[in-house]
């Protein structure tokens, strides 16, 4: 298989949104800076994450016969066999990472284990069962969710109220986006993606800001919201997807400021990873 077709049929350019998901989900378990076990799960979820856009091109096979001919398996640039074969080998070696996390913790920690099982399973159901299924976007939101669990998880085996709440904004992040991707209530969505700035702002924020600058930053917020969401349209460089994809970056980084009290390294990486994203969306499609 060429480099360029693993790319496309990865649709990696949306890949530096799994790292910063990572990056939230530690800071969520008290962690602050980088670490070899941090980069272990990061290569755990971008394996599960390619997985995930194999299977859904295997899945989807008949239907881009019809209607996406341009997709690397009904091109014939990979075969099926091949696909399948590489998409399960991924999602294996990822889990293996995550197993071999677990017994390198210093306890014993089953939750990890678990987690990513969940993943796989929310990841496999999705690619299977997403066309003309009216939960799809709750099942992509949840395997986004899960990447935090997984990532917190990684760290200590502690399921905290900050992680409840914060993996909920995630989910409600990308139900946000997907309302609007389908342009299927609009309105809702844009609501739905202004809480969940709102909520990470002035409830896991305004410690650190102080309320009148929460207040003031999460109208900057939502204004700058409406513009992804209105005011993007025909933009040949960018899209009003493609953009609010990429911001989970920097809701990710919102998030890492909030779990550890100030900026940090970890969430500059973050913000540059929403960057990152959008370069590469310009290069390879990301949805």
């Amino acid at each position: 298989m060429k480099f360029v077709t693993v790319l496309s049929l990865g649709r990696v350019s949306n890949l530096p949104t799994i790292g910063s998901n990572v990056l939230a989900g530690v800071a969520l378990a008290g962690v602050d800076h980088l670490s070899f076990n941090i980069m272990i799960i990061v290569l755990a979820m971008v394996l599960i994450y390619m997985s995930g856009m194999f299977f859904n091109d295997i899945f989807d096979v008949k239907y881009d016969a019809e209607f996406n001919p341009s997709r690397p398996i009904v091109s014939n640039r990979v075969s099926l066999t091949e696909a399948i074969f590489w998409a399960c080998f991924m999602m294996l070696v990822a889990m293996g990472l995550i197993i071999f996390q677990a017994l390198n913790m210093a306890e014993s920690n089953h939750l990890i284990v678990y987690a990513g099982l969940i993943l796989c399973v929310c990841v496999l159901l999705y690619d299977v069962w997403h066309k003309n299924n009216p939960f799809s976007a709750l099942i992509m939101g949840m395997c986004r969710a899960l990447v935090y669990v997984t990532a917190a998880f990684s760290i200590a085996p502690v399921i905290s109220m900050a992680l409840i709440v914060y993996s909920t904004c995630l989910l409600s992040w990308v139900l946000g986006l997907t309302m609007i991707a389908k342009k299927q209530q609009v309105v809702i969505g844009y609501v739905v993606l202004i809480g969940v700035v709102n909520g990470v702002l002035l409830f896991g924020l305004s410690d650190v800001l102080g309320g009148m600058v929460s207040i003031v930053v999460s109208v900057m917020a939502a204004a700058v919201l409406y513009w992804f969401v209105f005011g993007v349209k025909g933009n040949k460089y960018c899209n009003t997807v493609t953009l609010l994809i990429a911001s989970i970056s920097l809701l990710d980084a919102m998030i890492i400021v909030a779990s550890t009290g100030g900026m940090n390294l970890m969430a500059m990486m973050a913000m540059g990873l929403f960057f990152l994203t959008l370069f590469l969306q310009r290069l390879i499609v990301g949805s």
